[in-house]
Protein backbone atom coordinates (compact mmCIF):
# COMPACT_ATOMS: atom_id res chain seq x y z
CA UNK A 1 0.00 0.00 0.00
CA UNK A 2 2.78 2.34 1.37
CA UNK A 3 2.13 5.75 -0.64
CA UNK A 4 -0.80 4.28 -2.44
CA UNK A 5 -4.12 4.54 -1.20
CA UNK A 6 -6.86 2.43 -1.38
CA UNK A 7 -10.14 3.32 -3.62
CA UNK A 8 -11.82 3.48 -0.54
CA UNK A 9 -9.93 6.13 0.54
CA UNK A 10 -10.16 7.69 -2.84
CA UNK A 11 -13.41 8.03 -2.35
CA UNK A 12 -13.95 9.04 0.87
CA UNK A 13 -11.42 11.74 0.19
CA UNK A 14 -13.45 12.37 -3.18
CA UNK A 15 -16.39 12.69 -0.59
CA UNK A 16 -15.16 15.05 1.73
CA UNK A 17 -14.12 17.62 -1.21
CA UNK A 18 -17.56 17.43 -2.69
CA UNK A 19 -18.75 18.50 0.72
CA UNK A 20 -16.49 21.14 0.63
CA UNK A 21 -17.82 22.47 -2.67
CA UNK A 22 -14.64 21.52 -4.31
CA UNK A 23 -14.48 20.49 -7.63
CA UNK A 24 -14.07 16.29 -7.94
CA UNK A 25 -14.10 15.67 -11.45
CA UNK A 26 -10.71 17.06 -11.78
CA UNK A 27 -9.28 15.05 -9.28
CA UNK A 28 -10.84 11.95 -10.47
CA UNK A 29 -9.65 12.32 -13.81
CA UNK A 30 -6.13 12.91 -12.27
CA UNK A 31 -6.01 10.32 -9.82
CA UNK A 32 -7.85 7.36 -11.78
CA UNK A 33 -5.64 8.73 -15.24
CA UNK A 34 -2.78 6.85 -13.67
CA UNK A 35 -2.07 6.17 -9.81
CA UNK A 36 1.20 4.62 -10.25
CA UNK A 37 2.71 7.32 -11.97
CA UNK A 38 0.62 9.77 -9.90
CA UNK A 39 2.74 12.34 -7.53
CA UNK A 40 1.89 13.38 -4.05
CA UNK A 41 -0.74 16.29 -4.55
CA UNK A 42 -0.43 17.05 -7.79
CA UNK A 43 -4.05 17.02 -7.82
CA UNK A 44 -4.53 20.43 -6.14
CA UNK A 45 -3.08 21.85 -9.02
CA UNK A 46 -6.44 20.88 -10.77
CA UNK A 47 -9.28 22.40 -8.20
CA UNK A 48 -10.52 26.13 -9.20
CA UNK A 49 -9.52 29.00 -6.98
CA UNK A 50 -12.30 28.55 -4.11
CA UNK A 51 -11.25 30.39 -1.06
CA UNK A 52 -11.38 26.83 0.65
CA UNK A 53 -9.02 25.41 -2.37
CA UNK A 54 -6.83 28.52 -2.18
CA UNK A 55 -5.98 28.35 1.44
CA UNK A 56 -5.07 24.33 0.51
CA UNK A 57 -2.75 25.06 -2.04
CA UNK A 58 -1.33 27.76 0.48
CA UNK A 59 -1.00 25.21 3.56
CA UNK A 60 0.56 22.66 1.61
CA UNK A 61 3.10 25.25 -0.42
CA UNK A 62 2.06 25.25 -3.66
CA UNK A 63 0.50 28.90 -3.87
CA UNK A 64 2.04 31.85 -2.22
CA UNK A 65 -0.04 33.49 0.15
CA UNK A 66 -1.83 36.55 -2.08
CA UNK A 67 -0.50 39.64 0.05
CA UNK A 68 -3.59 42.29 0.08
CA UNK A 69 -2.80 46.01 -0.76
CA UNK A 70 -0.90 48.05 2.12
CA UNK A 71 -2.94 51.44 3.34
CA UNK A 72 -0.74 54.00 1.67
CA UNK A 73 0.60 55.13 5.03
CA UNK A 74 2.32 51.77 5.41
CA UNK A 75 2.95 51.19 1.67
CA UNK A 76 4.79 54.87 1.82
CA UNK A 77 6.28 56.16 4.88
CA UNK A 78 7.48 59.63 5.54
CA UNK A 79 10.16 61.11 7.67
CA UNK A 80 11.31 64.68 7.72
CA UNK A 81 14.19 66.52 10.01
CA UNK A 82 15.84 69.56 10.11
CA UNK A 83 19.61 68.68 9.10
CA UNK A 84 21.18 72.07 9.35
CA UNK A 85 19.69 75.56 9.34
CA UNK A 86 18.82 75.91 6.13
CA UNK A 87 18.20 72.16 5.14
CA UNK A 88 15.83 69.66 5.51
CA UNK A 89 16.13 66.10 4.62
CA UNK A 90 12.82 64.25 3.49
CA UNK A 91 13.15 60.01 3.75
CA UNK A 92 10.79 58.47 1.72
CA UNK A 93 10.22 54.50 2.29
CA UNK A 94 8.52 52.35 -0.24
CA UNK A 95 7.53 48.96 0.89
CA UNK A 96 8.62 46.00 -0.76
CA UNK A 97 7.20 45.52 -3.96
CA UNK A 98 6.06 49.31 -4.03
CA UNK A 99 7.69 52.34 -5.92
CA UNK A 100 7.41 56.13 -5.84
CA UNK A 101 7.18 58.08 -9.24
CA UNK A 102 9.75 60.70 -8.90
CA UNK A 103 8.43 63.40 -10.60
CA UNK A 104 5.29 62.97 -8.05
CA UNK A 105 7.44 64.14 -5.27
CA UNK A 106 6.64 67.66 -4.41
CA UNK A 107 7.48 69.95 -1.49
CA UNK A 108 6.07 73.13 -0.49
CA UNK A 109 6.22 75.77 2.91
CA UNK A 110 2.94 76.27 4.40
CA UNK A 111 4.33 78.27 7.38
CA UNK A 112 5.52 80.47 8.28
CA UNK A 113 5.23 83.00 5.31
CA UNK A 114 8.26 84.20 4.20
CA UNK A 115 10.80 81.22 4.53
CA UNK A 116 11.22 79.67 1.09
CA UNK A 117 12.67 76.77 -0.56
CA UNK A 118 15.87 77.19 -2.78
CA UNK A 119 16.59 74.11 -4.06
CA UNK A 120 15.10 70.33 -3.83
CA UNK A 121 18.07 67.37 -5.29
CA UNK A 122 16.23 64.49 -5.94
CA UNK A 123 18.52 61.87 -6.52
CA UNK A 124 18.00 60.16 -10.15
CA UNK A 125 15.72 57.26 -9.70
CA UNK A 126 15.49 53.65 -11.85
CA UNK A 127 13.86 54.01 -15.06
CA UNK A 128 10.43 51.83 -15.59
CA UNK A 129 7.98 51.36 -18.63
CA UNK A 130 4.84 52.29 -16.91
CA UNK A 131 1.58 51.44 -19.00
CA UNK A 132 0.20 54.44 -18.45
CA UNK A 133 2.64 57.14 -18.13
CA UNK A 134 5.75 55.56 -20.71
CA UNK A 135 9.14 55.54 -19.57
CA UNK A 136 9.27 56.98 -15.63
CA UNK A 137 11.85 57.53 -13.18
CA UNK A 138 11.27 55.44 -9.98
CA UNK A 139 12.08 54.72 -6.45
CA UNK A 140 12.25 51.46 -4.78
CA UNK A 141 13.00 51.22 -1.09
CA UNK A 142 14.56 54.44 0.38
CA UNK A 143 15.15 57.43 -1.02
CA UNK A 144 16.55 60.75 1.34
CA UNK A 145 15.93 64.26 -0.57
CA UNK A 146 18.04 67.19 0.32
CA UNK A 147 15.65 70.25 0.44
CA UNK A 148 17.71 73.64 0.95
CA UNK A 149 15.61 76.40 2.35
CA UNK A 150 16.97 80.64 1.22
CA UNK A 151 18.96 80.89 4.17
CA UNK A 152 17.65 84.51 4.30
CA UNK A 153 14.30 83.38 5.57
CA UNK A 154 15.29 80.63 8.03
CA UNK A 155 15.50 81.64 11.98
CA UNK A 156 16.90 79.53 13.98
CA UNK A 157 13.69 77.55 16.57
CA UNK A 158 11.18 78.28 14.22
CA UNK A 159 8.63 75.48 13.21
CA UNK A 160 8.24 74.85 9.39
CA UNK A 161 5.15 73.08 8.29
CA UNK A 162 6.10 71.45 5.10
CA UNK A 163 3.54 70.34 2.49
CA UNK A 164 4.65 67.12 0.73
CA UNK A 165 3.32 65.67 -2.10
CA UNK A 166 4.16 62.10 -3.35
CA UNK A 167 2.72 59.45 -5.43
CA UNK A 168 3.60 55.78 -5.96
CA UNK A 169 1.96 52.15 -6.83
CA UNK A 170 2.35 48.29 -6.28
CA UNK A 171 4.64 46.89 -8.23
CA UNK A 172 3.48 42.94 -8.93
CA UNK A 173 -0.30 43.99 -9.01
CA UNK A 174 0.12 47.39 -11.15
CA UNK A 175 -2.29 49.35 -9.03
CA UNK A 176 -1.18 53.02 -8.28
CA UNK A 177 -2.94 55.09 -5.29
CA UNK A 178 -3.98 58.40 -5.67
CA UNK A 179 -1.58 61.38 -4.94
CA UNK A 180 -1.08 61.40 -1.13
CA UNK A 181 -0.88 64.82 0.36
CA UNK A 182 0.61 65.55 4.28
CA UNK A 183 2.26 68.38 6.21
CA UNK A 184 4.60 67.66 8.48
CA UNK A 185 6.50 70.36 10.99
CA UNK A 186 9.88 69.41 11.50
CA UNK A 187 12.00 72.27 13.96
CA UNK A 188 15.16 74.38 13.38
Amino acid sequence: MGAQLKQSQWTLFAVMLAAFSLPVVSFAQTASASPSSWTAFSWVNQLSISPLARSLKQWIGLEAAEKPLLPPEAAFKLSVIAKQPDMLVAKLVAADDYYLYRDRIAFRIEQPSGVSIKNIALPSGNSKQDPTFGTMDVYYGTVRINIFLDPATVKRGIAVKLHVTYQGCNDSKGVCYPPVETEVAPVF
